[in-house]
């Protein structure tokens, strides 16, 4: 796992996410894309000023979550300030700021919000005090599942957005987006009509102090053959990004007529490892890995 302090230096999902969002919008309407987009990264679009929690502490929910015997998760948090070792059962955490058991733990960078209310269980300090004020308010939660009996984690659009480690291979869809590195990537699956089952594959580099690059790939040309990702010169996609290895990632078009990416050439796997956005919720699952608030995370048990 990659050194907590490289995530200093990143630009922020906040601050790329207009960006992003914008250059999403110019592509969702070009002519040959005929599928519509729905685009996740709306969630890029910061409302600071509210973010409703009232639906997960209801009298109801509170009520069940202490009827329920299930293992509790172990995880590590480490950041430029600490490591400290979290243990959250499905009523949440104990010595909770918030002093409610209803089997949520939000992440965050201060305890309170705006109006001094206790929103955040766990503080999660940012190096940058500014970021601290700007990005007041949950990050991102770990809730236990009623319906599904299980752990889940869901982003919350402030900050620097939760990304989960890719340790398997990934299948990529529209709008998925990865972070190697200090670069992002937003991929975009592009179909010409509905018969089509052999989509574009666009790639659009995001990368502090450099201009937005994007590549276009045709899955006939690509089929079963790999795009390589990384700083070297023999890679389809070249990034200059000191940060990522020579080879970082590679791309199929699959014998499933679907686009996945793995981590590293597929023998070696790279120097800090392939992220992507938690535009859904995941499912928590053991030794997963996970970064948000300048802070990595580690399933040490479940």
């Amino acid at each position: 796992m990659g050194n907590a302090a490289c995530c200093r230096n990143n630009p922020s999902f906040a601050e790329i996410a207009s960006d992003i969002f914008n250059s999403h919008t110019n592509i969702a309407t070009n002519q040959e894309d005929i599928r519509k987009e729905q685009s996740t990264t709306t969630k890029a679009k910061i409302d600071l000023a509210y973010i409703n929690l009232t639906e997960w502490s209801t009298s109801e929910r509170m009520a069940r979550v202490q009827e329920i015997d299930y293992s509790p998760i172990a995880l590590s948090m480490t950041n430029t300030f600490e490591t400290r070792d979290l243990k959250i059962t499905p009523k949440g955490i104990e010595s909770s700021k918030r002093n409610l058991q209803d089997g949520v733990v939000y992440f965050g960078c201060k305890y309170k919000d705006l109006l001094g209310n206790y929103v955040v269980d766990v503080k999660c300090k940012l190096a940058n005090e500014h970021f601290n004020n700007k990005f007041r308010g949950p990050h991102f939660m770990i809730y236990f599942d009623l319906t599904e009996h299980a752990y889940f984690l869901h982003d919350f659009p402030i900050g620097f957005g939760t990304f989960i480690k890719i340790t398997e291979i990934y299948t990529l869809e529209n709008d998925s987006l990865l972070s190697i590195g200090e670069t992002f990537i937003l991929v975009n699956i592009l179909y010409k009509n509905n018969e089509d089952t052999f989509p574009k594959l666009r790639l659009k580099i995001f990368r502090t102090g450099a201009l937005t690059e994007v590549y276009s790939f045709h899955a006939q040309e690509f089929y079963m053959c790999r795009i390589l990702i990384g700083r070297s010169k023999k890679c389809n996609v070249v990034i200059d990004d000191g940060m990522i290895s020579k080879i970082h990632a590679n791309v199929v078009f699959n014998n499933q007529k679907k686009w996945i990416i793995e981590d590293g050439t597929g023998d070696e796997c790279s120097l800090n490892g392939m992220w992507v956005f938690a535009n859904q919720d995941f499912r928590i699952v053991e030794n997963m890995e996970f970064k948000a608030c300048e802070s990595f995370f580690r399933v040490l048990s479940l």
